[in-house]
């Protein structure tokens, strides 16, 4: 799970909480695969990282856009690291803000968040799509508008790798989860039309 936040270097402005994803592969147990921005996080919870994070930003004087990354049970949160520049969630909040977040974080060097509010979001996600087999990406291919990420015409990856970013947005989680599979198989059926697998 992670914590995106802006800091001016004495305060800290939670922007949300966000559930990260992570996939297989050989020789990568934890590979990262996308985020939604939601978690199951209870309200203690949830103080205790604000709290965290705002020690950061004071012993580290931090500004801009950072994300604190955390594990989480019912009883503990661990946190694993901070990441002291804008993160890929920053996609789940971006055009919920007037200016989007790189102007706040633009702001935030400038010392002007006193009018910062969090984003009411809709439940937001996106996913990584990877390859089941070799492919190049043709030239008469129609990429869908929930796509991201887009690789150039022509170019050429192995199995295992990651072609796209795909987005969803919705009410619910579970409709989310449906949502995403559902338009990764339709990539994958798309490429498979175009005769691109090999």
């Amino acid at each position: 799970m992670s914590l995106l936040f802006l800091a001016d270097g004495a305060r800290m402005y939670p922007i949300g909480f966000n559930t990260l994803w992570s996939v297989e592969r050989p020789g990568l147990p934890f590979l990262f695969q996308g985020a939604v921005n939601r978690v199951e996080l209870a309200e203690p919870s949830r103080a205790e990282l604000r709290k965290y994070a705002l020690k950061l930003v004071q012993a580290l004087q931090l500004k801009g856009l950072h994300s604190l990354d955390f594990m989480a049970d019912a009883d503990n949160c661990r946190v694993l690291e901070l990441n002291p520049r804008p993160s890929s969630t920053i996609a789940l909040y971006d055009q919920d803000l007037p200016g989007g977040l790189l102007g706040w974080h633009i702001r935030s060097f400038q010392g002007k968040l006193d009018n910062f509010r969090p984003p009411v979001s809709p439940i937001r996600a996106f996913r990584a799509v990877f390859s089941n087999r070799s492919l190049t990406i043709p030239t008469h291919m129609t990429w869908p508008e929930w796509c991201a990420d887009r690789p150039e015409a022509g170019f050429s990856l192995a199995a295992g790798h990651p072609f796209c970013t795909i987005t969803a947005e919705g009410t619910g989680l579970l409709q989310i989860e449906h949502l995403l599979h559902r338009r990764a198989e339709e990539l994958r059926r798309s490429f498979e039309a175009l005769h691109t697998l090999t």
